[in-house]
C-alpha cells in the first residue's frame, strides 16, 4: 500500500463530555496525549456536554433498570 492511499492520522478528538471514574480520554487517565505512545492529539472537550451528558445518565440508567427487572423475574 502507498502511503498515499492510507488514511492520515487524525490530529484532533471532540470529547462531549467527560468520564470522572473511567474515563482514559482526558479525566482519569489521557490515552490521547501520553508522551509514551507515538502519536498524540488535541483534544477539545466540552461540545454540547450538557445534552451529551444528559443521554449518557439516561441509557446508563436505562440500562441498569432493565438488568434490575430481569434479575427480578427470575
Amino acid at each position: 500500500m502507498r502511503r498515499s492511499d492510507r488514511a492520515e492520522p487524525h490530529e484532533k478528538v471532540v470529547i462531549a463530555t467527560m468520564n470522572p471514574k473511567a474515563g482514559c480520554a482526558g479525566s482519569v487517565l489521557n490515552l490521547l496525549q501520553m508522551a509514551a505512545f507515538n502519536h498524540q492529539v488535541e483534544i477539545e472537550k466540552g461540545v454540547l456536554e450538557e445534552e451529551c451528558s444528559t443521554m449518557l445518565s439516561d441509557f446508563f440508567r436505562e440500562l441498569r433498570e432493565k438488568k434490575k427487572r430481569k434479575k427480578q423475574k427470575r
